[in-house]
């Protein structure tokens, strides 16, 4: 059986099983709203008919349209204005407004106003920003063929978590527009207010990223075994009926190389012991060796153990963000003088979630469009060794973080020298970190073409 008969056995298959078990207009409707158990809500929207899906994802936009609409009423329901008097005297007059008060407001002298805009925005951008996001997770969905289908699925797991952004919207949107509401009434907002709100925030991204992860693994293909015949690991030739000289008719390789469990593919240590010793011996093999790591590397086993490797890396990256936060605080501290402000203290756990998800953002895009250089040549049997890769590659994002930290510490110690040398370029300080992180981008390309190379042909 081809390749091309194998892919509409497998759509035959899919299309049949969605339309002998598909769920019901009613668990596909409220789907999204099962935010607890994201594997369940995933799965529903996936199998569930089109119509089904597009009333449900609807729904969701105009819940969170809605919600946008009525947070910014309520921001614009109080406010103040200057009054000058005669003697020309300024002061500060705060008033109150009812929500038929600001719709009138905003359609005195025209009929689409700031609710429509607000509302239009919403409706257009979601569509958009959940194909963005089906791109990003298709690797964590997709196994084999041409992608389409499995992009499909991506777009409707990503979709499924419309339910739990509506409510991080709202745990997110009312304290903050009731603390702008209360500055502007006379209060006293202050920085320390102000931080942990963010840092609320950003905890709500990290747990939309884990939800949105969850739903695109349990939409993925099953596990089926995929019969591939055996190849020469060093130029990919079939060995099907092996030579009788035990050597490869094409480059010479020694088949016992390639046939042979151990010999040419032992597998990381991370793959048999995941451990904190061990995951630092890999982190280094991973950036100073990635010929050799991934030419050893065993790519017919599930990814969980890869998939580890990659949560230890944000962790650890996030802590150590952290302490690189303190320790520029404390060099600023001593060089300027006097008491840190109380909102210092919550700039480490600030940058604990920020950068890993910065991290996280540029290592998905990466990855993402390796991937789908990978999907569209179809290059490689199984899209999980591409997975695999993608998640020991979290890896090379050290890399991006000494190179940023180590700048920033070197502004903070050596102020004036830096911004000499960066002044000779006619570059200030952020310029150069971004230039630096962007040819660090481009060589993580590099890194993908060697991992390539040799994850191509693999027998275990």
């Amino acid at each position: 059986m081809d390749e091309t008969q194998a892919e509409s056995l497998e759509s035959d298959a899919a299309s049949t099983s969605v339309s002998s078990g598909a769920p019901s207009l009613r668990q596909v409707f409220t789907a999204p709203w099962i935010i607890s158990q994201p594997d369940r809500a995933a799965v529903r929207m996936a199998d569930g008919a089109r119509l089904d899906f597009w009333l449900s994802f609807g729904s969701g936009i105009l819940a969170l349209a809605v919600l946008g609409v009525w947070l910014v009423m309520w921001d614009e329901a109080a406010g103040y204005t200057w009054w000058t008097s005669d003697m020309g005297y300024r002061s500060r007059q705060t008033y109150e407004r009812s929500f038929g008060e600001v719709w009138q407001a905003w359609h005195v002298d025209r009929y689409v106003g700031p609710a429509e805009l607000i509302f239009l925005s919403v409706v257009f951008a979601m569509p958009v920003a959940t194909a963005i996001g089906a791109w990003l997770f298709l690797p964590n969905v997709h196994r084999r063929g041409r992608g389409w289908a499995s992009y499909k699925r991506a777009y409707r797991a990503v979709a499924s978590g419309i339910g739990l952004l509506v409510a991080l919207t709202a745990a997110v949107g009312v304290p903050m527009v009731a603390m702008i509401n209360w500055d502007e009434k006379g209060g006293n907002l202050e920085p320390e207010h102000v931080v942990p709100l963010v840092i609320f925030c950003l905890v709500c991204t990290c747990l939309l990223m884990y939800w949105l992860n969850r739903a695109a693994r349990a939409v993925a293909e099953r596990d089926v075994l995929i019969e591939l015949p055996p190849r020469c690991e060093g130029c990919g030739y079939d060995l099907t009926h092996k030579p009788g000289d035990e050597r490869c008719p094409e480059c010479g390789l020694d088949t016992t190389q390639s046939l042979t469990p151990g010999v040419r593919r032992p597998g990381c240590e991370w793959q048999d012991c995941q451990e904190p010793a061990v995951w630092l011996s890999t982190t280094i093999a991973v950036i100073f060796s990635p010929t050799r790591f991934f030419g050893s590397l065993k790519l017919r086993l599930p990814t969980k153990e890869a998939d580890r490797f990659a949560l230890w890396t944000y962790v650890a990256i996030g802590i150590y963000a952290a302490c690189v936060c303190l320790l520029i605080f404390t060099i600023v501290l001593a060089r300027l003088g006097g008491a840190p402000e109380v909102f210092a203290c919550f700039l480490p756990f600030l940058f604990f979630l920020l950068v890993p998800l910065i991290c996280w953002s540029v290592h998905r895009i990466v990855g993402a469009v390796v991937t789908s250089w990978f999907i569209v040549r179809q290059v490689l049997p199984d899209a999980r060794w591409a997975r695999a890769v993608m998640a020991y590659e979290t890896a090379y994002l050290w890399v991006f973080c000494l190179y940023s930290s180590g700048l920033l510490i070197s502004f903070a110690l050596f102020d004036t020298w830096v911004r000499r040398v960066a002044w000779m370029f006619r570059l200030d300080e952020p310029v150069v970190i971004f230039l630096g992180n962007c040819l660090l981008g481009l060589l993580w390309f590099l890194r993908y073409g060697i991992a390539y190379r040799n994850i191509r042909w693999s027998n275990y």
